[in-house]
């Protein structure tokens, strides 16, 4: 019991350690970001307006495709705060002052042409001084963005980002492979087509989390050993959180959450498996139990590390630049409204946590979600008719299929809680669904084994 104690003690002082010491870095990351030269920023963003203007707010990636939306809107929001000229780079790093746009501008370029108006009037020191306070986010994307638009212009930005998204989605995917098999990397793969890659990899709104993600897939994939020896995933997960947190807008947070967890939760099975097959035992009741305990017990880290940086804005925005929590209050509770409307938005929408959930289920409709079901049924039907593999019984312990259908399970608890939020904007919150799938996928592979390598099957045909 003493050791015990002393372990969590050991977790509890490392993971306060690396919350304070994440905190420290990210404010000294950002005040530097606010003290880079502004005027090369607000050129390379001139650059792009055009680009901007024929696309408009809501430019669909895959046409047809509700799920392909991408969100200029946020994102001219987010070119907006990066051109802001700072006078006062610390105090900036909690005020988050966003440039104000131009009061004749609508349509379906508002944001996109506010973006412009903000470009032409960044020298006037007058218009400057008008800017109002965003500061109940971190804005910690402008650690990136500000860096590169001394270097690219926005669009250059995408393909650059979008490539480096797609390569670390490739090498993930193939690190499962090896560590995991093909069943659990093609599980992995089909949740990252859900999100509708040509979307995600033109769209700076959706690069924050979706990274997160994919770190935290590689970290847990490429150091489970030795974070399983040091004690280290209560810190990582809350790590984690405290990084979406930072760097995110609120958009499809569970993703990174789940995805990693997920691929925790397999490689412990598959571990828990192997072991017992060489003792010949069985899991027991205690065991069973750690299982979920585990898997909540990080759960809980991730979430506290997500809600805890995110109210650390909050408070050092309040002591620091002098911003109303009060503010911050009404937001949350308009995000949590039981109704689904706010008190500004009564008129225009009105739905139950029920009608939450369908929104975000409607966007994956007629959208990519479909075709791979069909096409995985085809290739898997291919697969049984040549023996490439067989059905057989589930490996592993059931409790193993009862933690993959938990987990497939947050997002619809995120959308049922964050009701007002994830209704309104189910054209980019239904990503999350991409957990949902990865963790079916993961737990209809545990019914089927191979019978032949691929090249048995060649030489027999």
């Amino acid at each position: 019991m003493d050791s015990r104690g002393a372990r969590w003690r050991r977790i509890a002082l490392t993971s306060v350690l690396a919350f304070v010491t994440m905190l420290i870095l990210c404010i000294a990351a950002l005040t530097a970001a606010y003290a880079l030269p502004h005027g090369r920023i607000a050129s390379h963003v001139s650059e792009s307006l055009k680009v901007y203007q024929a696309e408009g707010d809501y430019p669909n990636a895959t046409p047809n495709v509700p799920g392909g939306a991408r969100d200029n809107f946020t994102e001219a929001i987010m070119l907006t705060m990066a051109i802001y000229p700072s006078d006062h780079p610390f105090h900036d790093a909690f005020e988050s002052p966003r440039l104000g746009g131009d009061p004749q501008a609508k349509g379906y370029s508002m944001r996109v042409d506010n973006l412009a108006y903000a470009v032409a009037h960044v020298t006037d020191s007058d218009y400057v001084d008008t800017a109002s306070s965003y500061a109940r986010y971190w804005h910690g994307y402008l650690v990136v963005l500000r860096p590169l638009l001394l270097l690219l212009n926005p669009v250059e930005i995408r393909y650059a980002c979008g490539a480096i998204l797609a390569a670390l989605g490739a090498i993930t995917a193939a690190m499962l492979w090896r560590r995991c098999g093909a069943g659990i990397s093609v599980a992995y793969i089909a949740g990252l087509i859900v999100l509708n890659p040509p979307a995600v990899m033109l769209n700076y709104q959706y690069y924050p989390v979706t990274l997160c993600a994919l770190v935290g897939v590689f970290i847990v994939c490429g150091w489970y050993e030795r974070l399983e020896k040091h004690n280290g995933w209560i810190p990582l997960f809350l790590l984690l959180g405290a990084g979406v947190a930072f760097t995110d807008l609120l958009t499809f947070p569970v993703l990174a959450l789940g995805m990693p967890l997920l691929v925790y939760a397999v490689i412990s099975a598959q571990k828990r498996a192997r072991l017992q097959n060489s003792e010949g035992s069985k899991t027991t009741g205690e065991q069973r139990w750690a299982v979920i305990v585990q898997l909540v017990t990080k759960s809980c880290a991730w979430a506290i590390g997500y809600i805890g940086f995110w109210a650390m804005k909050w408070v050092l925005a309040a002591l620091i630049a002098g911003h109303p929590m009060s503010d911050v209050g009404h937001y949350v509770l308009f995000r949590l409204d039981s109704t689904g409307r706010g008190e500004d938005l009564e008129k225009r929408y009105s739905f139950t946590r029920f009608q939450g959930i369908e929104n975000n289920l409607h966007q994956i409709n007629n959208s990519a979600f479909w075709s791979i079901i069909v096409i995985s049924l085809v290739i898997l039907g291919v697969l049984l008719l040549i023996r490439v593999v067989k059905v057989t019984r589930p490996s592993g312990d059931w409790i193993d299929r009862v933690s993959l259908l938990m987990i497939a399970a947050y997002p619809f608890v995120w959308y049922a809680v964050i009701l007002n939020h994830s209704a309104i904007h189910s054209f980019f919150t239904y990503r999350s669904l991409g957990v949902t799938l990865f963790a079916l996928y993961a737990l209809a592979s545990s019914y089927f084994t191979s019978v032949q390598s691929p090249e048995q099957v060649e030489a027999s045909v």
